[in-house]
């Protein structure tokens, strides 16, 4: 099973998270046939802290792929997944960690359902008391309405096909995983999601410093994913009208918990 799954992690100036982050794929129970960092032109100690890691664990294979240009993550997932050779792939940021079986345990499910183009789980604040009760596991089905009104799939939680042909939009920088996930489902492939808690962030998802403009940008480019499911009418006018509105009213419901913390 280790043998058909490439693990895509793109990094920008994470000198004091990256090595975390890869930690967390090298403690997986089913180990990756590759690692794949895709360094963003960093300007701190990123990329000497890879190589380290790189001549420490010689017997996983962890390829290092420098640009020259900063573009943003949706660019240089893009091309980690180019370079990858397995059949399946996952993604992890830099600054987050897995769960130490989230790859035994999902791709266990794509595996078994090769009818499975794409999977995903939750993600929550990290905790080192996370347990996992197998029998407890399972994956449903979710809907293109479904996906459409809430995001389900958290990128570090993602793991699809590599065969699958769309890619990230170059050069968008927020929002571009969820406009991945809506042009993926709306050509009919198959999406899932698991009832588990398989990733972490390691600051709260709302309330850190600066925030607010973040979720203004986010908040803008989901209207943006909608806008262009409309444009090659993946949906309805009166769809796009109740998605942005969901949307805004997510959007002030943050701003307000924000505000209060």
């Amino acid at each position: 099973m280790n043998n058909q799954i490439s693990v895509i992690v793109p990094c920008f100036n994470n000198e004091k998270t990256i090595n975390r982050a890869i930690q967390s794929i090298l403690n997986q129970s089913v180990k990756p046939k590759e690692i794949i960092i895709i360094d963003d032109k960093s300007k701190d100690k990123t990329i000497e802290n890879v190589k380290k890691i790189q001549e420490e664990n010689n017997s996983q294979k962890i390829t290092l792929i420098e640009l020259k240009e900063n573009y943003g993550a949706a660019n240089a997932r893009n091309i980690g997944w180019d370079h990858a050779k397995t059949n399946y792939i996952a993604f992890l940021d830099a600054d987050d960690t897995w769960h130490h079986r989230k790859i035994e345990l999902q791709l266990s499910f794509m595996l078994n359902n090769p009818h499975a183009d794409l999977s995903g789980h939750a993600m929550e604040l990290y905790s080192e008391k996370k347990i996992i009760n197998h029998k407890e596991v399972f994956f449903r089905k979710i809907s293109k309405t479904h996906l459409l009104l809430k995001n389900k799939f958290p990128t570090p939680s993602v793991m699809l096909k590599r065969s699958i042909p769309i890619r990230f939009k170059k050069n968008q920088r927020y929002s571009e995983d969820y406009l991945l996930w809506l042009q993926i489902i709306h050509n009919n492939y198959q999406c899932y999601f698991c009832n588990q808690i398989l990733a972490f962030v390691h600051k709260p998802f709302y309330g850190s410093g600066g925030l607010s403009a973040n979720l203004s940008e986010m908040q803008k480019h989901e209207i943006g994913n909608y806008k262009s499911l409309l444009n090659e009418k993946f949906i309805s006018t009166p769809t796009f009208i109740l998605a942005s509105t969901l949307s805004y009213l997510k959007y002030t419901k943050r701003l307000i918990l924000n505000s209060t913390k």
